[in-house]
């Protein structure tokens, strides 16, 4: 769990982030973010260095995942809180 100032929000950047093998379904290992009730993500397999998530609450839930023993890779995310 991240969070910030209230009326605050988080800016998540990601360095890295590299699932191996690619799996459109998400099923073998992941990244779920939530932010509130209407905001929710699921990141898996590939994501572009740059690639930016913004919450909508100064609360942020993190959640890596992984089902399987193959997976490879993994990811590297900075992020910091925004009035």
């Amino acid at each position: 769990k991240l969070s910030t100032q209230l009326q605050h929000r988080l800016l998540l950047s990601i360095i890295v982030f590299q699932l191996i093998p690619y799996d459109k379904h998400c099923a073998g290992a992941g990244l779920y973010l939530q932010s509130s009730n209407e905001q929710r993500s699921t990141q898996c397999t590939y994501l572009q260095q740059g690639h930016n998530y913004l919450s909508d609450a100064n609360t942020l839930y993190i959640n890596f995942y992984s089902r399987t023993p193959t997976v490879r890779g993994g990811f590297w995310i900075i992020y910091e809180g925004l009035h």
